[in-house]
């Protein structure tokens, strides 16, 4: 089973937290339906959804990597 950590956002330099948000949004992909959105857009937006606290940046100790996620979803997880 994997060990999850939450990475605090304020806790990376602005570059790396850009670069694993840009690495999420190009993963992961987003419908955003008829409205075309720029790739630094989509980022701006995820980046804003973290510091407002409805995403986290989690690291997967198993995997060695970076995931983002609903905080929802993860105080659910995490109190598994």
């Amino acid at each position: 089973m994997s060990s999850f950590i939450e990475i605090p956002w304020d806790a990376l330099p602005e570059e790396t937290l850009t670069s694993v948000v840009e690495e999420f949004v190009n993963r992961e992909g987003t419908d955003y339906g008829d409205v075309e959105v720029s790739m630094s857009g989509k980022v701006e937006q995820v980046i804003q959804g973290i510091k407002g606290k409805q995403y986290v940046i989690i690291f997967d100790e198993e995997m060695q990597c970076c995931q983002i996620t609903e905080r929802s979803h993860w105080e659910r997880e995490k109190d598994k």
